[in-house]
């Protein structure tokens, strides 16, 4: 065997076993032809084994998954969730007076898959009135990254004070 293949395979085996690395052509380590031997032991030892990293653990999630960006979603719901907690509550009738509802409600938001939504539906009492039409007009122009898949829809919870 060659002096070089003979480096390789040696290199190959000590880092396979985790040993640095000696460089066989080195003087104090190879047979020189001067009759002086070299008796420390680089071979191998039994006893080292190779391991393998372990997959991280996961977390098993029982959230469903969306098709869109939550967290940037999320974003513009609580966007419009603020315009509505600042001004629906203030939202004047025909006649000029603030009258409601107030309180709290479930908005059900489309979203588009072009990062835009389209539409918002209330239900009674809110649906209909002022308020209601200031709620809609706060989330129906959303604008979100948009997201393969079809369009999806989304519950969320609001508060009109007064």
């Amino acid at each position: 065997m060659n002096k070089q293949l003979f480096g390789l395979v040696f290199l190959a085996a000590a880092l396979a076993c985790g040993k640095p690395a000696e460089d066989p052509s080195n003087e104090n380590n190879a047979d020189s032809g001067t009759g002086s031997v070299d008796n420390t032991d680089t071979t191998p030892t039994a006893t080292a084994t190779a391991t393998t990293p372990k997959p991280p653990a996961t977390v098993e999630d029982n959230t469903p998954k969306v098709p869109y960006d939550k967290e940037s979603v999320d974003i513009s719901l609580n966007r419009a969730t603020r315009q509505v907690k600042d001004n629906c509550g203030a939202v004047k009738d025909d006649q000029g007076k603030v009258n409601g509802p107030w309180g709290k409600t479930t908005v059900t938001v489309k979203l588009g898959h072009n990062g835009h939504s389209t539409g918002a539906t209330l239900k009674a009492p809110f649906d209909g009135t002022g308020v209601g039409r200031c709620i809609n007009n706060a989330f129906n122009n959303l604008i979100y990254p948009p997201f393969a898949g079809a369009d999806t829809t989304v519950d969320w919870d609001v508060e009109v004070s007064h």
